[in-house]
């Protein structure tokens, strides 16, 4: 935590509010790290780190993992990493856009006509994680 501590001061004094993006886990999770590990372990470590974080400095939550665990949860076909397992696809970076939409502008995502390309359900359903995970 101690970068973000550092980082957040530098913020405060440009009189500016940190925002932290809670990051969704990796496909495979953390074995190297963490013997056993998985997607959902690692989210949920991920998940409290940032919370506490966030409550810690008095900062503002993207909760991005934590829409990313409910769109995974509801559509377990939707492609939301790369290849690689570690980075977001096209899917997982609309659904990230969306969940940063909600939090900038206090603003729901849904309904929003621009869909990146994707099919309209899979906006939709991406857009309706955004808003349920500043819930979660």
């Amino acid at each position: 935590f101690a970068p973000a501590r550092t980082l957040d001061v530098l913020i405060r004094t440009a009189s500016a509010k940190t925002i932290l993006f809670m990051t969704a886990a990796r496909r495979p999770g953390d074995p190297e790290l963490v013997p056993g590990d998985d997607y959902e372990h690692m989210q949920e470590r991920t998940r409290e780190s940032y919370t506490r974080l966030a409550h810690e400095l008095g900062a503002i939550l993207a909760p991005v993992g934590s829409a990313w665990r409910w769109a995974r949860e509801k559509r377990p076909d939707l492609p939301l990493w790369a290849a690689d397992g570690y980075h977001p696809g096209l899917h997982g970076s609309y659904l990230a856009a969306c969940v940063f939409y909600r939090v900038l502008y206090d603003h729901s995502a849904l309904d929003n006509p621009y869909t990146a390309g994707l099919p309209a359900a899979d906006a939709n359903l991406l857009q309706q994680a955004a808003d349920v995970a500043s819930f979660l």
